[in-house]
């Protein structure tokens, strides 16, 4: 059990050279998203100053302080995201590149019989739709589970800062939601399987219809073919469907978890602020933070759902590298024999002098053809 986990493991970390080349751009990336975190946790603590400062002990001369650090937070937030997405999106677009040719070339190499029993639509959707996800993993994937766990661990800690019995309910509820998804992990992954398999069928179907469009006329097979056709893009509908049934049961069980938090959050605040305990500004930013708090960790729990997809991808491009090719030799071979004798032609091979001759003699002739390649001279 534990080589076959390894074995697994091993499959996948080979898929790191392909970000190796860009690892200090993904250095750069999470710095300007862990900067943008930072300043995106200050809007809470201005909606306190607003709400207990200004509005509550009158001193209006703050406000124009507010708005001015708000706006320079604004600006400098859309600056880096837009720096982080542009870096992002070049990654993720180079991995796609070195990937798809690596995949390219290896297909060129198979073997014939391993090109007669894959389907070409298969093979289409591997090195198009599958890669695609995978280099959106290795690209994004990395960076935003980062970033969201930098962020849940701040909101956490702000969270625990104005009120710790508030918290412990919002940590209990993101534990339910990852409860949730384990249990949605196994079908959705399924799905994407069967989903994608059909899809490769869908188009090796197209291709086999545009390529014999000849024969199918011939043979007046068009009403055949039309349902097969039909079946296929029902299997299409019902796969689609069902992916459509597991999300929102998934996303419905998820938003129902937050919304029991986000009550039991409100009505312990609301007694809190009764005791004496907790201001209205303070439960307001708690509550702002806690919605926070779930977006970040309810991102890191989907990912166990998300990476089925992700799974099935790898899986699916490994299938090809797993493909047995041709053993192409492209050095220099050296042969035994100087000629090859057939019914009644004779070829030999003559290398004297540093001259690559090649002689050909016609039993039932007198003649001799002698040809060199490398003056591509022909003499009788």
């Amino acid at each position: 059990m534990k080589n076959k986990i390894n074995e697994r493991l091993s499959e996948y970390i080979k898929y790191l050279k392909y970000i190796k080349p860009y690892i200090k751009y993904e250095i750069m990336i999470l710095i300007l998203v862990y900067v943008s975190s930072i300043l995106a946790l200050a809007n809470p603590i201005l909606l306190q100053i607003i709400i207990d400062r200004v509005l509550v002990l009158k001193e209006v001369y703050l406000l124009k302080y507010i708005i001015i650090a708000s706006f320079v937070f604004y600006i400098v937030n859309v600056m880096m995201t837009f720096s982080s997405g542009f870096l992002g999106n070049y990654v993720g677009q180079m991995i796609s590149i070195k990937l798809r040719k690596d995949l390219f070339g290896h297909i060129q190499k198979l073997k014939l019989k391993e090109m007669v029993e894959n389907k070409v639509g298969d093979f289409i959707t591997k090195i198009s739709d599958d890669v695609a996800t995978i280099s959106g993993f290795l690209s994004g994937t990395f960076i935003s589970t980062a970033s969201d766990t930098f962020n849940l661990l701040a909101s956490a800690g702000l969270m625990l800062y104005f009120s710790v019995k508030l918290s412990l309910i919002a940590i209990f509820i993101t534990i339910i939601q990852l409860y949730i998804s384990m249990k949605f992990s196994k079908i959705t992954r399924q799905n994407q399987k069967e989903l994608r398999e059909t899809a490769s069928v869908h188009i090796s179907f197209l291709k086999q219809i545009m390529s014999s469009v000849k024969y199918i006329k011939a043979y007046q097979a068009e009403k055949k073919n039309e349902i097969k056709y039909f079946g296929l893009l029902k299997k299409l509908q019902n796969l689609s469907f069902k992916n459509f049934y597991i999300y929102f049961s998934y996303g419905t069980c998820m938003s129902f978890a937050s919304f029991v938090g986000s009550i039991l959050i409100f009505s312990i605040g609301v007694h809190e602020i009764l005791k004496g305990n907790m201001s209205v500004g303070a439960l307001f930013v708690f509550d702002t933070v806690s919605e926070q708090f779930y977006q970040f960790a309810g991102n890191i729990v989907n990912l166990n759902v998300s990476l089925q997809g992700v799974v099935v991808a790898f899986e699916r491009v490994n299938s090809i590298f797993g493909l047995e090719t041709e053993d192409y030799d492209y050095g220099k071979k050296e042969f035994q024999a100087n000629s090859i004798e057939f019914q009644n032609v004779l070829f030999s091979y003559n290398n004297s002098n540093e001259k690559n001759i090649v002689f050909y003699q016609h039993f039932y002739s007198d003649s001799i053809e002698c040809f060199c390649p490398k003056s591509f001279r022909k003499s009788v």
